[in-house]
């Protein structure tokens, strides 16, 4: 199968390869034969509105310019573009198309209004369909390698429909704030034209990473999430011992643990919820992540790794997460982590959500990670796996069922 493969994610060049899950991914992407494209978040943008002719002169005339299209290349652009035109209710030969409307008026097509009615109305519900904005990037072409001497190369600068990828995957870390959002509904318009996104742009705004432990509250530790500082002091005092989360932040930033007795705890809480203007989270302290740290378990469409990495805090600290210092330890899922992945793992597929990763402490499931989870490679190390390899074969079985929609639909996405 030859895909196209584009990625956004953070900036290449700051990565660590040695720890990071996304080149994992690229490396058995490329491994695969496919071909990879590169974005950073400032590279997505959305065109729309009845002028499609200025909107294709605009894009022609961005300051990054063009490049020479690969051998082949052009040709699958045309291709694409000939689909989608023919998907609208035209041929490849718009020109002509346009002269003979200019002539005469058109039929309306079955299930479409007539010309000058405006968009179906069935298409302002999914947000799908002809009348919606197109996504578009600006990409390089990239191959990486595994060495920390030099892991990438970049070529030049294309702009083209996100459309024209088969796959897309949404890598970008956290925070997720205004501007992530934004970029999740652009990826939408792409995955609407029928490009795979990884994960869900939708499932990426519905499942908040820490939030949707709401959903499964019988999985989790006690827990509030409050503005109001006495909300959560009364958490408090109910339960002694608590851990502050901020929402929409990873690694273990501006993670406190609190105790009843701690006499910093009215500015801390002051701190967390700006005084009383901002959501937190607190968490009845769970005390095994002193010995059996923090163990996140990675699922494949749904489908655990029979290993989970336990994160294990550095001494003087509790927070087990690799990036605040935590050192890996492998370890095998127990019955209780494999009850939680049974749980939550056809809720995730049927959302879209082919790679999650799951924080569970002591037995209980504290986050539901979604955004850029990690540990792919610390857990290849250990094991022998290939979890990245895994996840190209659940993104390859969605491009082959996306394939036969297509043919049973005829050609639509």
């Amino acid at each position: 199968m030859s895909v196209r493969l584009g990625v956004v994610m953070d900036p290449i060049e700051d990565i660590r390869i040695a720890k990071d899950s996304t080149f994992a991914m690229l490396l058995a992407a490329q491994a695969r034969g496919w071909s990879l494209r590169y974005m950073e978040l400032g590279d997505l943008w959305l065109a729309g509105g009845a002028d499609t002719g200025a909107r294709s002169a605009q894009s022609r005339g961005a300051p990054h310019g063009r490049r020479v299209p690969e051998r082949g290349e052009a040709e699958r652009y045309q291709a694409a573009g000939d689909a989608e035109r023919r998907r609208r209710g035209g041929g490849a030969d718009t020109g002509a198309r346009s002269a003979q409307s200019r002539g005469a008026p058109q039929r309306p097509q079955a299930g479409r209004p007539a010309s000058g009615t405006g968009p179906d109305p069935a298409t302002w519900a999914s947000g799908s369909g002809t009348a919606g904005a197109e996504a578009w990037a600006r990409m390089r072409p990239l191959a990486v390698r595994d060495d920390p001497a030099g892991w990438y190369e970049l070529g030049e600068p294309e702009e083209a429909p996100l459309h024209t990828l088969d796959v897309i995957l949404m890598r970008k870390d956290p925070p997720v704030d205004l501007e992530y959002l934004r970029a999740t509904w652009i990826l939408e318009r792409a995955e609407a034209a029928g490009t795979l996104v990884v994960n869900a742009p939708r499932a990426l705004r519905e499942v908040d990473e820490k939030l949707w432990l709401a959903w499964f509250a019988d999985l989790a530790p006690p827990f509030v999430v409050a503005r109001e500082p006495a909300r959560i002091e009364a958490f408090l005092e109910a339960h002694g011992e608590i851990v502050l989360k901020p929402l929409g932040s990873m690694g273990g930033e501006s993670v406190f643990y609190l105790r009843r007795d701690d006499p910093n705890r009215p500015v801390i809480l002051e701190t967390m919820t700006a005084h009383g203007r901002r959501w937190c989270m607190a968490q009845r302290f769970v005390p095994e992540i002193r010995t059996g740290g923090d163990h996140r378990i990675l699922l494949v469409d749904g489908e655990p790794v029979p290993y989970a990495l336990a994160r294990i805090p550095r001494a003087g600290e509790l927070r087990g997460n690799l990036a605040a210092g935590g050192r890996g330890e492998g370890v095998p899922l127990d019955r209780r982590e494999r009850e939680i992945c049974a749980r939550l793992g056809p809720a995730l597929r049927e959302r879209g959500l082919l790679f999650v990763g799951l924080d569970v402490i002591g037995g209980w499931l504290t986050e539901i990670n979604v955004t850029s989870p990690t540990c792919i490679r610390e857990l290849d190390a250990l094991y022998g796996l290939d979890i990245a390899g895994d996840l190209m074969d659940a993104i390859a079985r969605r491009l082959a069922a996306r394939d036969r929609r297509r043919t049973a639909g005829g050609g639509r996405p």
